[in-house]
């Protein structure tokens, strides 16, 4: 079991945000702030400016003709968006991406982050949320187990014996297992790590809530999309395997005005979405 000083080092070893991605949340969450206050910060990066364009270029947001001005990319994306190229190109680069961490398959991992995301997307799409903010929903869905990934890569051995309680008992919940061997769970972790980056409020919900949204109010908040994209990535068994209850709470469900025929529905795209967004994974 780890300790809480064990804990704090966990999340003590995961890297920081870069001053440039600091200031860009920043800057994106204070509702008097321009685009041109956003694009003088991102200028001074010349990699993240690179990063972002790229990305903008991608098949995943479909440009009509090519975009090679910052200024513009930001006009185009909206300063929620661009926040969130941001935030995302600067996760994923500060952590192992392939391969395996001991019996951890990070590409599982990922491909799993990435079908959350897509999926949250679609279900704030199906919700007619306000298309300024449908990225919240994406990168929510693509950070949602960054504790998880902290605790494979800083304390790895700790977090095998999870792995192998997980495989010795059918139909196991994974945070009660994680509380049993380790003491604290990957949503938790996840949540401190959030508050370290000094992540939005709805963010870090999400992140700690992602296996247990609270059912408040009638509209689609993004901690209930990712739990509900979560469920349907495991049962569809897409990227990373795990052996818990796949049910959806149809608590859940009626607070959200969803049917599972309908969920069926809203995730028919989700593979085809899910090529598109690789980019997001190879241009870290």
């Amino acid at each position: 079991m780890l300790d809480q000083q064990k804990i704090l080092s966990c999340v003590d070893s995961v890297p920081s945000l870069s001053p440039t991605v600091t200031k860009i949340i920043q800057i994106a969450n204070d509702s008097t702030a321009s685009a041109n206050e956003l694009i003088q910060v991102i200028k001074l990066d010349p990699v993240l400016t690179a990063k972002i364009l790229k990305m903008i270029n991608s098949v995943y947001y479909g440009m009509p003709q090519q975009v090679v001005s910052l200024a513009r990319a930001v006009v185009l994306l909206g300063i929620n968006t661009v926040k969130n190229l941001a935030l995302s190109t600067a996760v994923l680069g500060n952590f192992k991406k392939k391969g395996k961490i001991g019996e951890f398959n990070m590409n599982l991992f990922w491909e799993h982050c990435l079908g959350c995301a897509v999926g949250s997307k679609l279900l704030a799409k199906s919700k007619k949320v306000n298309k300024l903010l449908l990225e919240e929903y994406f990168i929510a869905g693509l950070l949602h187990d960054i504790g998880k990934l902290a605790l494979v890569q800083f304390a790895c051995e700790e977090y095998a014996k999870v792995m192998i309680a997980m495989e010795g008992e059918a139909g196991a919940n994974e945070l009660c297992i994680e509380e049993a061997v380790l003491g604290t769970n990957h949503a938790k972790v996840g949540e401190m790590i959030a508050g370290k980056w000094r992540l939005p409020a709805p963010l870090r919900e999400s992140i700690l809530e992602h296996h247990h949204p609270k059912a408040t109010g009638a509209a689609l908040n993004i901690s209930a999309a990712v739990y509900i994209a979560n469920i349907n990535c495991h049962r569809k068994n897409f990227g990373m395997s795990y052996s818990g209850s796949c049910e959806y709470d149809p608590l859940i469900l009626e607070k959200m005005n969803f049917s599972e025929a309908e969920l069926d529905t809203v995730f028919l795209p989700l593979e085809d979405e899910i090529q598109l967004a690789r980019f997001f994974l190879e241009a870290a």
